[in-house]
């Protein structure tokens, strides 16, 4: 802005005496009636969005048109930018240079803005020029204003901590929400100022070159490619494609006014989204809360869709991946997005689709429809599940509800409604584990729901569907044709993801035992798992929720640990003896972080038992299947304990599933109830058992009771002989020993 201002002044050479030999000059300009009443002042224009400068650009305006009356042109209409150079060039050698570099991306910007031809400017624009920097004196100064109190910069010397960037991030986004609507208001006007002036020349066919004009400007700004990269900003200019259409690198005199109009609902769309973690609540509950948060993203994403240019063909070419990556790797510098990149083009093929390289305008219309869904979703559960409180806050399983007609649903069409009912209405009859705002979830014989539980299960359940219909077939044995996953697909997935899984730190050591645990875990410890040797979509739900849960408590158990146990692993992995650990767990899990409450059945097992070595002896017994590698010399690490909260959670899941007399044993019917889950595991375990055999069945009583596998001779003994079966039950210990058999 500096060297612009600079050059405007210099041009203008009205009471500034620079002309000192009149009859050179007179030999190429006509000056005779040159003359001024202002003298201009550079240091003010440098001012301009800092202080009111009207008066020196009055005195600009008038200086430029006694230029244009006074001096020589080959068209008296237009100041060609040659003849600007030649003058500067003769009369002001020193600076000649830098003002002929600042003219060449000034003269493009008249032509866009303006309408005037190549490298011209039309007298007659000079009262524009000098209104647009009115505008941006007045108004432009206001919001300059308006973002300094609102925007606190980092330190020029980078010396800030992570809680200070923090905090300043946090008081920015506070601030941003109180000053929103004048920031808005401000830039509207503004903007509408800027169209208004434009707007007095009709549109033609003039067309800006973008990449060469960044050059131009970067060179006669001296800008540095640290202050100035060009190919970080050349990255983003699908984004001028994406919005009004046309070819990315050039920008119409047409399109300048389209642009400009959708700034102010581009920057609130973009600020919205950044400080939206600090967006000022409603009054109310937490439900209320949540629909308001709802109900205003649905209203964002909605006007951020309004936004993207109506284009005819929408398989048209928007986005490249080499451009996409570009970007990611500006704004998630902390992501290798080399590493990750098959992920995304493996997301973009499998869920959005098409070429899984290319992004046209349908695959964004397809991106903003998923988010709509996500958040309507959210919206439709909150508001429902406020309706039915009473219902939905007992402890009892829901029973008799159907479709209310809500006011709030005006806003979805009648199969839309139908469809989110649907998901409302399964998770409700079939869910029965609700993780709460804490990261807990609580199992135990009575349903302990919540919204916000409810909402999270709805939506890894929406996006676990598209990912089973992306990845896998349906189940042809299901009356619904439920999409479900075999292993080999599974497989697939986390080969397609690893990339991404690596980033986030969730690639296994293990793939094969991940899978096993994936596919065991979800099919047969879950309240909807069948045991039909198949990945569904809500079983896998259910057992990401427990996984959530689990992480979240190994975390304050390994807190805990510290101050108890000695950690004899390393800094990147505390561990901790386990003789220590199996004797203080279970009081640090129910007395020091009170975790009776998620876990009430397991809690009354400890307090039956506390104080004796049957605890510890359960504890061992569980960590056969738990523990990645079960050696006592190896001390116990947090993914340990993480696998044990989950093994002690597929537990509790039985006995609240098929203890149907609540005494916390199975037997009888209760023990026939886990075998129809557990069949199939128990026939892969021996060649000459088959699923539905009841020689397979006696197999599965033969382990639950003498807790080890069944032999040849012993397993025939064992099903002919009935009394051999009679009085089998179990507890926890006894589930505990059976699942490390497996």
């Amino acid at each position: 802005m500096r060297r612009f201002l600079t050059f405007t002044l210099i041009v203008v050479l009205s009471g500034c005496g620079l002309v000192k030999d009149e009859k050179e000059v007179t030999e190429f300009y006509d000056i005779g009636g040159l003359e001024t009443g202002c003298k201009l002042s550079g240091d003010q224009f440098h001012k301009i969005l800092e202080e009111n400068i009207d008066t020196d650009i009055k005195c600009l305006e008038s200086s430029l048109n006694q230029f244009a009356d006074y001096v020589r042109r080959e068209n008296p209409e237009y100041i060609k930018r040659a003849e600007l150079e030649k003058f500067i060039n003769r009369f002001f050698p020193n600076d000649a240079a830098d003002i002929n570099k600042i003219l060449r991306p000034a003269f493009k910007l008249f032509s866009i803005l303006l309408k005037d031809p190549d490298q011209n400017l039309a007298v007659k624009n000079i009262s524009l020029v000098a209104d647009i920097m009115r505008i941006l004196n007045q108004q432009g100064r206001e919001l300059s204003d308006l973002l300094k109190v609102v925007i606190e910069k980092a330190p020029e010397d980078s010396d800030e901590t992570d809680e200070e960037r923090d905090a300043r991030v946090k008081g920015n986004a506070q601030r941003y929400w109180q000053y929103k609507a004048q920031i808005l208001r401000t830039t509207r006007s503004m903007i509408g100022s800027f169209v208004g002036v434009i707007s007095q020349r009709a549109d033609n066919n003039n067309t800006l070159d973008v990449p060469s004009f960044l050059e131009e400007l970067k060179l006669a700004l001296e800008l540095s490619d640290e202050d100035f990269d060009i190919d970080t900003i050349k990255s983003y200019l699908f984004a001028k494609k994406l919005l009004i259409g046309g070819n990315v690198n050039n920008l119409g005199a047409v399109e300048v006014k389209p642009l400009m109009n959708k700034i102010p609902n581009l920057l609130e769309v973009a600020m919205d989204v950044m400080y939206y973690a600090e967006r000022p609540s409603v009054p109310g509950d937490d439900i209320t809360v949540d629909i308001d948060k709802s109900k205003f993203m649905m209203e964002l994403v909605k006007k951020a869709r309004g936004l993207m240019f109506a284009y005819t063909d929408q398989e048209e070419t928007v986005l490249e991946f080499d451009n996409l990556t570009t970007v990611l790797k500006n704004v998630m510098d902390d992501v290798d997005w080399d590493r990750a990149g098959a992920s995304l083009v493996n997301f973009k093929k499998k869920i959005i689709g098409g070429d899984g390289k290319l992004y046209s305008y349908n695959d964004f219309n397809t991106l903003f429809d998923l988010i709509r869904q996500a958040f309507e979703i959210s919206y439709f559960n909150n508001v429902t599940y406020r309706h039915f409180a009473f219902v939905m806050t007992s402890e009892a399983p829901v029973e008799g509800i159907s479709l209310p007609n809500l006011p709030e649903y005006s806003q979805f069409s009648e199969a839309r409604r139908t469809e989110m009912w649907g998901n409302f209405l399964f998770i409700a009859k079939n869910y029965h584990f609700f993780l709460d705002r804490d990261g807990f979830q609580t199992i135990g014989f009575k349903i302990k729901r919540n919204s916000y539980g409810f909402n999270i299960l709805s939506l890894t359940r929406w996006g676990i569907q598209k990912l089973f219909v992306a990845y896998g077939g349906t189940n042809p044995e299901s009356p619904s044709q439920e999409f479900v996953l075999d292993l080999e697909e599974a497989r697939v997935i986390a080969s397609e993801y690893k990339g991404i899984l690596e980033e986030l730190e969730l690639w296994p050591d293990d793939l094969e035992r991940l899978l096993s645990e994936l596919r065991l875990g979800s099919d047969l410890f879950r309240m909807n798992s069948n045991g039909d040797n198949l990945i569904q979509i809500d079983e896998v739900n259910e057992y990401i929720s427990t996984l959530l849960s689990s992480g979240k408590s190994k975390q304050n158990v390994m807190d805990k640990l510290v101050d108890i146990c000695n950690d004899i692993g390393s800094p990147d992995n505390p561990a901790y003896d386990i003789d220590c650990f199996n004797q203080h767990y279970f009081d640090i899990l129910f007395v020091q972080l009170e975790n009776y409450k998620y876990l009430p059945n397991l809690h009354n097992f400890y307090l039956q038992h506390k104080g004796s070595d049957f605890l510890i002896t359960f504890l061992e017994a569980v960590q056969v299947k738990a523990r990645i590698i079960n050696d006592r010399s190896i001390p116990i690490d947090g993914t340990d304990i993480s696998r044990i909260l989950t093994s002690l959670s597929n537990i509790e899941t039985l006995f609240k599933r098929f203890d149907y007399n609540q005494n916390h044993e199975l037997k009888g019917d209760e023990v026939d109830g886990v075998y129809g889950v557990v069949e199939t595991v128990i026939a892969s375990a021996d060649d000459n058992l088959k699923p539905g055999a009841k020689l397979t069945k006696s197999a599965f009583l033969y382990v639950v009771k003498k807790e080890k596998l069944p032999s040849g001779v012993g397993l025939i003994l064992f099903h002919i002989n009935p009394l051999a079966k009679l009085g089998i039950k179990a507890d926890r210990l006894k589930i505990a020993r059976v699942l490390g058999l497996f």
